[in-house]
């Protein structure tokens, strides 16, 4: 646990032109850059084109993304993610699911699908 969290510290980083060191600095610079990134551009949301640039997805590709996912996409999902890791807070690794897919299959499928199925009600 310990080697993990080394690895994973974040010891400095580039913010435009100065090198930011240190943890309360680190927290200061991460936390104006998402404030930037994700704060509205007052000119921009108070100019007439504001609606005309917005990128709209077509009636095909919104069935497409409705779509249950078929075996195959859910199969390259996982064998795509790295086998050390673990996805979700059960602690299961990528690992763990390709070594017993075969036992787990039908079942995985299918919460997968009840997931796709419960966001498609709301």
């Amino acid at each position: 646990m310990k080697i993990r969290r080394a690895r994973n510290q974040i010891e400095k980083i580039q913010v435009e032109i100065q090198e930011v060191k240190g943890e309360e600095e680190l927290k200061k610079a991460t936390y104006q850059h998402f404030k930037n990134l994700l704060s509205a551009n007052e000119e921009m949301v108070e100019s007439e084109d504001f609606l005309k640039h917005t990128n709209k997805i077509k009636k095909e590709q919104n069935v497409a993304l409705c779509k249950d996912p078929t075996e195959e996409e859910v199969v390259a999902a996982i064998w795509s993610l790295h086998p050390d890791k673990a996805p979700g807070l059960d602690g299961f690794t990528i690992a763990f699911y390709r070594f017993h897919w075969y036992t787990i299959r039908n079942d995985f499928l299918r919460m997968v699908k009840n997931v796709f199925k419960t966001k498609q009600k709301k």
